[in-house]
């Protein structure tokens, strides 16, 4: 029904006549099996979505549903109601039983045919504008696409290189790992081959690294860059302690070895340890954590 009915005693309205559900009167009304009525279309959308009675909480299905009958019936069909068009000049009242068949015959029940075009006519506007957007949204994300598929072949490239390097420099370090502490001669030989592939590593990079940034598990070769690229001379602006943040960090992630760590991230951390320990701008103190985590997650240094 387009509208509901009006009681037209609304105070002397009996609650056990108010479906609880939408707190009106039930033009349709129906009986759970605790004998609380409700309208036909709420309860059974309740019913939907749970098969239990809104007010007792006890099970009830559709089936168990019953039109009121005796006394119930002819108590809801005593309330008097008013025609729900009331407002618009409609004098009409009577049994709340015979509002349906009123409201097929109520003349200001009659749809304003001039309302519903106007209508009509917003709702095309509106849906010719969401369409205009929509064409705007898919233009402008088909343009970002395009420059993060360029960015991406850039960055791709630039990691083939860094890469190349990276492995460079872990075959240094298994070279290193495997020397005998007495071959000390040797080991500055490796030592020195090392601090020239950072600096091919420094060289391959065609941007300065931002040292401002944040680093972390997903830019911890960025993080080994930025200290190849500034071995015996500090950036000027640059926070030792707060790199120093970020090496510590990348160190606990692989020691406490995370299942989402990177399948290379232990071999990143090997250099990045290595590369700090060349580095001439960090605290004793802070030369002595870099050599205490390496020797404790991949041996000794010489």
């Amino acid at each position: 029904l387009a509208v509901a009915p009006i009681a037209v005693n609304e105070d002397g309205l009996p609650e056990d006549l108010v479906c609880s559900i939408c707190m009106s009167l039930p033009l349709d009304p129906v009986l759970t099996p605790g004998d609380y009525m409700f309208c036909r279309p709420c309860i059974e959308k309740s019913l939907k979505r749970s098969r239990q009675c809104p007010v007792t909480r006890k099970a009830c299905s559709p089936g168990q549903l019953k039109p009121p009958e005796g006394f119930v019936k002819r108590l809801w069909s005593s309330v008097q109601v008013k025609c729900g068009h009331h407002g618009k000049g409609c004098a009409w009242t009577g049994s709340v039983a015979d509002f349906s068949s009123h409201l097929g015959k109520c003349s200001f029940a009659r749809p304003d045919k001039t309302s519903d075009h106007r209508r009509l006519e917003d709702l095309a506007r509106q849906l010719k504008s969401a369409e205009m957007a929509n064409m705007e949204a898919y233009n402008k994300i088909k343009e970002q696409q395009e420059e993060i598929t360029a960015k991406n072949r850039t960055i791709r490239n630039q990691t083939n290189q860094i890469n190349d390097v990276t492995n460079q420099v872990s075959g240094l370090l298994n070279r290193i790992e495997s020397m005998e502490e007495s071959h000390e001669e040797q080991n500055a030989s490796l030592w020195a081959e090392l601090t020239s592939a950072r600096r091919a590593l420094s060289r391959q990079s065609h941007t300065q690294i931002n040292h401002t940034r944040h680093f972390g598990r997903d830019s911890i070769v960025d993080l080994s860059l930025l200290v190849a690229q500034n071995l015996t001379r500090k950036p000027r602006g640059l926070d030792s302690g707060r790199i120093f943040n970020f090496v510590r960090t990348c160190y606990m992630d692989l020691e406490k070895d995370y299942s989402d760590n990177p399948y290379d991230y232990r071999d990143n951390v090997k250099m990045l340890l290595a590369t700090c320990q060349s580095c001439s701008w960090f605290s004793p103190r802070q030369q002595d954590n870099f050599e205490k985590w390496f020797q404790r997650e991949f041996g000794t240094w010489d």
